[in-house]
């Protein structure tokens, strides 16, 4: 049952618009993350112009990261639309979100003056927010 459930969310997403994005421009890497073994990434519309979009964050490490900072690329709220260390999708359920985010100021990105801050991220763990 997880297993269609993650599908099927996932299938859900890529229906979107923002995930066909028509050039490069509405798809960019953010933050990769040597450090930590993060990606952060956004897809947008042309007609959104950044104002609009999902923000993508990987953990590609097998540890918990705890205190983690990725970057906003707006100030305001970001929804959580997927989270795969729920239950609903066989995770380890550790990792909770509230159901929105507001962005914060942050010192830790040159381009991007404010970020969301998470308690903690799952080992190989896909959070995806709208904002």
């Amino acid at each position: 049952m997880p297993c269609s459930t993650i599908k099927k969310d996932i299938n859900k997403l890529l229906d979107q618009e923002e995930f066909w994005p028509i050039n490069v421009s509405q798809r960019k890497i953010i933050n990769l993350d040597d450090i930590n073994k993060c990606l952060t990434f956004i897809r947008s519309t042309k007609k959104d112009a950044g104002k609009h979009g999902y923000l993508v964050h990987i953990n590609i490490s097998g540890a918990m990261l705890k205190q983690i900072v990725i970057p906003a690329p707006i100030v305001g709220d970001y929804k959580v639309i997927m989270n795969s260390d729920l239950f609903t999708y066989a995770g380890s359920g550790r990792v909770q979100f509230a159901e929105v985010l507001k962005s914060a100021p942050t010192n830790q990105f040159e381009l991007f003056p404010h970020g969301l801050h998470l308690r903690q991220i799952a080992p190989y763990g896909i959070v995806i927010f709208k904002y």
